[in-house]
């Protein structure tokens, strides 16, 4: 049976090359897409938005392990002069709040997509359906409550 630590570290590098490959992807059809309006005179209204939607996709998957590294938008100058078990609590406290707020957008997400679903409406090409690249939000933000609880038991532990 694997450890909690080994099942979070495959977690985190499945994300992130998850991650790079939507972004590799999107980058390529846009590359594609721009060589097919300039050299053919042909655009496809789909390709700019599967590009749009793996970018979100991308975008959001990726929110769990930038929470762990405690990359998102911070006061650094700030916190560093802290001590350190002041620096603790606070990174404790953050995790919290972003626990509360990633539960929040969680609930609101999967309302949102289900009430998409229902009444099934399209994306602007009418190839897909909105609720396809909608559903990222709910799936991103729960990811982000995984990885918040994560660093609050890691902080707890190391108070």
């Amino acid at each position: 049976m694997l450890s909690l630590e080994k099942l979070h570290s495959k977690l985190s590098n499945i994300l992130s090359y998850m991650a790079i490959s939507l972004l590799m992807f999107s980058t390529i059809l846009v590359f594609l897409g721009v060589i097919g309006r300039y050299a053919f005179g042909v655009s496809f209204q789909w390709v700019e938005e599967i590009s749009r939607y793996t970018v979100v996709y991308a975008v959001l998957l990726y929110v769990g392990p930038l929470i762990e590294r405690n990359s998102h938008i911070n006061m650094d100058f700030v916190f560093y002069k802290l001590p350190i078990n002041a620096q603790r609590l606070l990174y404790i406290i953050n995790s919290i709040i972003i626990l509360v707020f990633s539960s929040y957008v969680l609930m609101e997400g999967i309302s949102w997509v289900s009430q998409l679903f229902k009444v099934g409406i399209h994306t602007n090409s009418g190839l897909f359906m909105l609720w396809m690249p909608a559903i990222a939000v709910p799936i991103g933000f729960f990811i982000a409550i995984v990885y918040a609880l994560i660093t609050i038991i890691r902080g707890i532990r190391n108070y």
